[in-house]
């Protein structure tokens, strides 16, 4: 076998035990070390801390991440980070904002503060970017650290008339500086301190 299909398995099987401990709900590293953030941040990417339970009752609502751009003149206008070139590039375009609400606020600060980046160069007259993360599901009575409980309706909920619709649960605002640099936060909503 060579040294390439070698390594190739390491990873692999390394990745795949990753998922079995994710199924489990066992963390491999303490998250207050550099290597147990790094990992969470690759299981939470890549999928592999999920529990996969995809027909449990406990299904997962589904969150993104919507921009509002506004110019000097006050318009505004909304916008996405778009699609991939493929199929895994939009499931991961996709689960971005999921793995926010998985990560500390400095990371989702970060993770936030870059989009908006990403933005700020798709649309070089914004003056500021807000970046919205929404939920589909409806608010349930409750928060925690200000973000709304979110849930999908029971089905005698959803017989009456309650309809998922997206719900805020943070944001952050962004102006760039004069170099192109995405700096100021201007304000903030929700989780993030």
């Amino acid at each position: 076998m060579s040294t390439r299909i070698r390594v190739f398995m390491f990873f692999a099987i390394g990745h795949m035990a990753l998922v079995a401990l994710g199924m489990a709900h066992i963390g491999v590293l303490p998250t207050t070390t550099i290597p147990g953030k790094a990992l969470r941040v690759y299981t939470g990417v890549s999928g592999a801390d999920k529990g996969y339970g995809f027909f449990a009752p406990g299904v997962r609502h589904q969150e993104r991440a919507v921009f509002l751009m506004t110019d000097a003149e006050g318009r505004q206008w909304e916008g996405d980070l778009g699609f991939g070139e493929s199929a895994e590039a939009n499931l991961r375009l996709g689960s971005t904002a999921n793995v926010l609400r998985e990560v500390d606020d400095e990371t989702a600060f970060h993770f936030m503060r870059s989009m908006a980046a990403k933005m700020f160069q798709r649309h070089p007259t914004a003056q500021t970017i807000k970046v919205q993360v929404q939920a589909y599901g409806i608010k349930l009575p409750g928060a925690s650290n200000g973000v709304p409980a979110i849930d999908f309706p029971t089905m005698a909920e959803f017989r009456s008339g309650k309809q998922p619709e997206w719900i805020d649960l943070y944001s952050l605002t962004f102006q760039a500086d004069e170099a192109g640099q995405t700096v100021a936060v201007l304000d903030n909503q929700g989780m993030l301190k």
